[in-house]
């Protein structure tokens, strides 16, 4: 019974924390645009689902709107996150994933829900793509 129990958590272990792991994903992983979402993404052999978070200071300047944007962005992939884990699942594979925040205005939850829906979608769609 508890096996079917779906737990929206994005907690210290699902965080990509690592500078070298950041780096390696900006530098050989591949990038996927849905305004105002930069999402980049690299596929590895841990059978993990690492995410980050980010906001540029050159589109916010506000660091209160920045924190603003991160929180949301973190809120909403935590709610779609087990769409992913179970894509993952079915393919018996790992990625790390960075979203990037792009816009100079911080949007609504719903908009950004709508965005991270399709970009979810999409991500979905590239992991069933490989192997």
């Amino acid at each position: 019974m508890l096996s079917n129990l779906v737990r929206y958590t994005f907690g210290s272990k699902d965080k990509l924390k690592s500078r070298k792991e950041i780096d390696l994903v900006f530098k050989e992983g591949r990038r996927l645009q849905h305004f105002p979402l930069t999402v980049w993404y690299l596929f590895n052999n841990t059978k993990e689902l690492k995410a980050g978070v980010g906001a540029a200071k050159r589109s916010l300047k506000l660091a209160t709107q920045r924190n603003k944007a991160k929180r949301l962005i973190r809120e909403v992939y935590r709610v779609h996150k087990p769409e992913l884990e179970v894509a993952l699942k079915d393919k018996n594979s790992g990625i790390s994933i960075f979203f990037l925040y792009s816009s100079s205005e911080v949007i609504s939850h719903t908009e950004l829900e709508v965005c991270m829906k399709k970009v979810i979608g999409k991500l979905i769609l590239k992991i069933n793509e490989t192997n």
